[in-house]
C-alpha cells in the first residue's frame, strides 16, 4: 500500500512536469539505519504509476527479505526526457500502454479538480469509524 502511493506521488509528478523516465530506483533504510540502494532501467521511458509502482516492487522483492522491518523506502526516477522520444518496441502493447496513460490523465484532471483525495487506491483507503 506504501508503495503504490509513493509510486502515484512520482508519475504525478512526472506528468505534471510532462517527464518520462528510463530508470526506477529504491532506497531502503532497516531498523539499524543501514541503506541500500536498488535501481531498474526500463525498456520505455515511462510516467506510467503502474509502470514505476510495478518496477518498484520488483527491486523490493528482489532485494528485501519478506517480513523483514523497512525504517524508510523511496521510489525515485531517473534518466528523464521531456519530450518523450521512445522507441516502439515491437514486444510492447500498445493499446494497453494508451490506455493506461488515459487513465493516469484522468485521475490526475480529478484530483487536480476536486483535490489529491478524491480518486485513491482501494487499499489506500481507511475505514471510519
Amino acid at each position: 500500500q506504501g508503495l503504490t502511493l509513493i509510486a502515484d506521488q512520482v508519475g504525478t509528478r512526472l506528468r505534471r512536469h510532462k517527464l518520462y523516465a528510463s530508470t526506477v530506483q529504491i532506497q531502503i533504510k532497516d531498523t539499524n539505519l543501514k541503506l541500500i540502494n536498488r535501481q531498474k532501467r526500463l525498456e520505455e521511458f515511462t510516467s506510467s504509476t503502474r509502470l514505476i509502482r510495478d518496477t518498484a516492487a520488483d527491486l523490493l522483492r528482489e532485494n528485501w527479505p519478506a517480513g523483514k522491518p523497512i525504517r524508510m523506502l523511496t521510489v525515485s526516477v531517473s534518466g528523464l526526457s521531456a519530450d518523450g522520444a521512445q522507441q516502439l518496441s515491437m514486444f510492447s502493447d500498445t493499446a494497453k500502454e494508451q490506455k493506461e496513460q488515459r487513465l493516469d490523465a484522468a485521475v490526475d484532471r480529478l484530483r487536480e479538480k476536486f483535490g489529491r483525495q478524491a480518486i485513491q487506491f482501494g487499499r489506500g483507503l481507511q475505514k471510519k469509524e
